[in-house]
């Protein structure tokens, strides 16, 4: 289970089109898997959507357009 902070910053590698959704931290990076494809944001929607069961609200800092992405929580929910 993540443990995050407000204000932290996390650097994700985004994997799409993939059959589950998941995250795993590889050294400084978290890697994302996510089921969507990259098109017309979806897989960012997705992203926020999953960030957000696991209790978490974010914000794009960087690499919006890209599947290196920098992130920072805005919030904690739980």
């Amino acid at each position: 289970m993540l443990q995050l902070q407000e204000g932290q910053i996390l650097s994700l590698k985004i994997i799409s089109n993939s059959k589950v959704q998941d995250i795993q931290k590889e050294d400084s990076v978290y890697k994302v898997r996510l089921k969507t494809q990259p098109l017309k944001g979806k897989a960012n929607k997705e992203l926020k959507a999953y960030f957000r069961s696991l209790g978490y609200d974010i914000e794009f800092v960087k690499g919006e357009k890209s599947h290196n992405k920098l992130i920072k929580i805005i919030k904690v929910l739980k």
